[in-house]
Formats: C-alpha cells, sequence, structure tokens
C-alpha cells in the first residue's frame, strides 16, 4: 500500500518543459510572498528533477517546493493548462531491498572530470538544504569521500552518505529522491544516486561481472570475407545501436519487474 509523504515533496504531472514547470511555481511563490497576510517569508523551490523510465523522460516530475506554494497550484490546477500536482506516494519499491543486499546509506558514483570541491559543494548543498526543510540535523550524517586527495583537490571516484539512524527509512528514501538526477555543479551530468550494498553483495557482483567478462572474451568471432575476424551478430546489433558509459538506469517508479506502478 503507498503512504503519502508529510514531508513536502510532490509530483507534477505535465508535458511542459521544466524550465515551464520551474516558472510557474516561481510566479506562484512571488505572489504568495507579496501577500502582506502571510505570517512567514515562502521557502524557494530546492529541487525539480524530471522522472525518468529506463533512461527516458516520462511525464511526471519530482518537485520539493513550500505547502503553501502546493496548496496555492492545487487550487489553481483546473486553471492551468496540461498541469497536475499531487503529494508524492511512497511505493515499496522506492526503500531498500534487502533481498538484493541493499542499505539504507546512499553510494554515488562521481565523475572524474569534477574536482573534489565541486562534488563535495553539490553534496553538502542537498544535505545543507535538508537540514533547512527540517529532515535532518548535522549530527544525523556523514557525507564520506574515501581516499581523497585535499592537496591535489582529487577524489578516488566514489561518495557515500551515512545515516546514523537506519531505522529513519522514510527520510533516508526522500534524501535518495532529492540527490537523483538533479546536474553536477556547472555541467549537464546527472548525479546517480545508488543504495549502498553488503559485502556479500559487492562480492556477488564482482563475480558475476568477473564471469560475464570471462564468456565475453571466449565467444568465437564470425570470419568476413577478406578472412579477418569480424563481429559477432549480437555484437553488430549493440554496435549499431551506440553504447553510453551513462547505462541503463530503471527510475524510482518502477518496480524490479520493470512495470509502472
Amino acid at each position: 500500500m503507498d503512504i503519502e509523504t508529510n514531508r513536502q515533496f510532490y509530483v507534477v504531472f505535465s508535458s511542459r518543459s521544466m524550465d515551464s514547470i520551474h516558472s510557474l511555481i516561481t510566479e506562484h511563490e512571488d505572489y504568495l510572498n507579496e501577500d502582506q497576510e502571510k505570517e512567514r517569508s515562502i521557502e524557494k523551490c530546492s529541487l525539480l528533477v524530471p522522472d525518468k523510465f529506463h533512461n527516458q523522460q516520462t511525464m511526471r516530475s519530482i518537485c520539493v517546493i513550500d505547502p503553501l506554494v502546493f496548496d496555492e497550484l492545487k487550487n489553481s490546477e483546473d486553471n492551468i493548462p496540461d498541469f497536475k500536482i499531487e503529494k508524492l506516494q511512497m511505493k515499496k519499491h522506492f526503500y531498500p531491498n534487502e533481498k538484493f543486499g541493499e542499505l539504507p546509506n546512499l553510494y554515488l558514483i562521481l565523475p572524474t572530470f569534477l574536482d573534489l570541491t565541486a562534488v563535495q559543494h553539490h553534496l553538502i548543498e542537498r544535505m545543507s538544504s535538508l537540514m533547512r526543510l527540517g529532515i535532518w540535523n548535522k549530527n544525523d550524517y556523514s557525507i564520506h569521500l574515501p581516499n581523497i586527495d585535499r592537496v591535489g583537490n582529487r577524489h578516488n571516484g566514489s561518495a557515500h552518505i551515512l545515516f546514523k539512524d537506519n531505522t529513519r527509512r522514510d527520510d533516508i528514501m526522500l534524501t535518495k529522491l532529492f540527490i537523483n538526477n538533479t546536474k553536477w555543479p556547472g555541467t549537464n551530468h546527472e548525479v546517480r544516486c545508488y543504495w549502498s550494498k553488503t559485502k556479500e553483495a559487492r562480492e556477488a557482483e564482482h563475480k558475476n561481472r568477473a564471469t560475464r567478462n570471462e564468456t565475453a572474451t571466449q565467444r568465437p568471432t564470425s570470419a568476413t570475407s577478406n578472412g579477418t575476424s569480424g563481429k559477432s551478430t549480437s555484437d553488430k546489433v549493440n554496435s549499431d545501436k551506440g553504447t553510453s558509459d551513462k547505462g541503463n538506469f530503471d527510475n524510482v517508479w518502477v518496480e524490479k519487474s520493470g512495470k509502472h506502478k
């Protein structure tokens, strides 16, 4: 059964561009800030990212906005073309799956073209935003980058966000949503945020990967007309499709079986 979050995470359903949705949210923020009867200032939108299915964008976007802005958008929804907004429904498959050795901590692969300062700044800014939203306190988590070179301003390609209280599954899951699919500073490259895994699960993955690589190197190749060895049919198909170092990432709305929920 899906559970509606009590945090200010929402889902926008629209085919509008991300810029158009952001402008719409900003208009309502500005309108509410100009209202002299309000008792507090309106928080600015701190997250707006597209939802994806098999690395393809859907008509859903995840946003974190002030609850007053949500109420205003919801009340105006019928008068806004191509726009619907709802509270985020937390689904079972959002959470770490113990069957696959997943743990309630976060693991990130860092881009090699960014230095240590840039990646630290983004992760610190993301977590600081969640602190301002009242989700975390400073001592509730730690950002760990192993084997860094502070003098040379270099990282080793990975980062971990570790939580002191692993029983706060809802907030940890929302933190993953808050970081995943954001953009690394000054780039168009999206952040990929995963669940950490147990030692046994990591070792099993390494073993499976080694087995696949060994099988690939032993695959027979067909001879071409000029006598040289050529690619197998499957290799040619994969080559024709093109390759990407981004991989094929399922989005948070998809069960392990690959179906929308």
